[in-house]
């Protein structure tokens, strides 16, 4: 403690002569490089599961991007009422009108690949036509194409832990959004 006399302030000292000192308030060194550490630890150990998150996260972009295009192509093919393209090359697409007499095609929507994206799309490259119905082109066409990220690992149906994912197309021309691993019963099957 401290006392006063005659206007002066003096430290009470301990009888064998130590001063009396306040308690520090806050963390040593010690303390928070040994708190540093802990949440280092803790942020590596969940480095792998970000890594398979932010894998699924580009497959299902990529390929709801190109199921919007799919879509896009049919909706102007029944709204023209004529025959519409889609056109895939990677993860790049195109809705394209048909050019006629000899006139070159008209490109409505150009959708170009991210510039971070790692997809494997299989089959890598593709065209399907739309009928002014919204029916694949010519009669009984129809497309699967199957997304894989190697870069985050290996799909979910062959052991690994990234969901890839398959766009199918039937011949009525409505595209779908499926999981080749999800259980048969399930409506995100294939």
């Amino acid at each position: 403690g401290v006392s006063e006399s005659n206007g002066a302030r003096r430290v009470l000292a301990d009888p064998p002569g130590r001063v009396l000192m306040k308690r520090q308030q806050g963390f040593t060194l010690v303390e928070m490089m040994v708190a540093v550490t802990v949440m280092l630890l803790l942020a590596l150990s969940g480095m792998p599961t970000l890594g398979t998150f932010v894998g699924n996260v580009r497959l299902r972009v990529g390929s709801e991007g190109m199921l919007d295009g799919l879509a896009v192509a049919r909706n102007e093919a029944i709204r023209r009422n004529t025959t519409v393209l889609y056109r895939y090359s990677g993860p790049e697409w195109f809705v394209v009108l048909p050019g006629t007499n000899g006139a070159p095609d008209t490109t409505l929507v150009h959708r170009a690949a991210a510039a971070n994206t790692a997809l494997i799309l299989t089959p890598a490259a593709g065209e399907v036509a739309f009928s002014g119905s919204g029916r694949t082109f010519p009669a009984g066409t129809s497309l699967g194409i199957q997304f894989a990220n190697p870069v985050a690992g290996a799909c979910r149906v062959n052991g690994g832990e990234v969901t890839c994912l398959r766009i199918e197309l039937p011949a009525s021309g409505e595209p779908r959004l499926c999981d080749p691993a999800a259980a048969a019963d399930t409506p995100k099957a294939c």
